[in-house]
C-alpha cells in the first residue's frame, strides 16, 4: 500500500488539490503604498496632545502620564505660571523607545494626552521620532479636526 502511495504520488496530489483550491479564490493583498486600510477602531497609533475648546492646554504638567510610562518616554517641563498654576514649556515623548501600550492615555485626568489613527511615521533619522509639545499639539489638532468630522 506504501509502495502504491509513493507510485502514484498520492501525497502530491493532495498538496497540489489545496493550491489549486486556493489559487481560484479572489486574493486579499492590500497593495499598501497604493492602497489604505483604515486602522480599526481601538489601534493606537502616534501621540498627541488635545487642547481645550477654548485654545488652551489641557495638559496641567501633573506627571502621571510620565510616571506610569512603563518604558519612560514621556519627559515633562514645567513652570509656575502668573496665577500660581502650573504651566507647561515642553512635552517630549520619544517614539523609538515607545511601546504603544496606551498606560499615559488611560492616567490622564484631564484626557489631554491621546493616541491617533496614525500608522505611517516612519522617519530616516530616530532623531525625528522624539515629538516636542509643538509636534503634538499639531497632531492633537488634526486629531480633533477629524473627531469632529465624523
Amino acid at each position: 500500500m506504501e509502495l502504491l502511495k509513493k507510485v502514484a504520488f498520492l501525497d502530491l496530489l493532495k498538496g497540489m488539490k489545496v493550491t489549486l483550491k486556493t489559487m481560484l479564490k479572489p486574493t486579499v493583498t492590500v497593495h499598501y503604498p497604493f492602497e489604505k486600510v483604515e486602522p480599526r477602531k481601538r489601534f493606537r497609533g502616534i501621540h498627541a496632545l488635545k487642547l481645550n475648546p477654548d485654545g488652551s492646554y489641557r495638559c496641567e504638567a501633573c506627571y502621571l502620564c510620565a510616571e506610569m510610562c512603563p518604558s519612560n518616554v514621556i519627559d515633562m517641563e514645567m513652570t509656575e505660571g502668573k496665577d500660581g498654576k502650573k504651566e507647561l514649556v515642553d512635552f517630549t515623548v520619544d517614539l523609538t523607545r515607545c511601546l504603544f501600550c496606551g498606560l499615559c492615555v488611560e492616567a490622564c485626568p484631564r484626557d489631554a494626552i491621546v493616541m491617533t489613527d496614525i500608522y505611517e511615521f516612519s522617519k530616516y533619522s530616530p532623531d525625528k521620532l522624539i515629538l516636542h509639545k509643538e509636534d503634538l499639539l499639531e497632531l492633537g489638532r488634526y486629531y480633533q479636526r477629524k473627531e469632529r468630522e465624523k
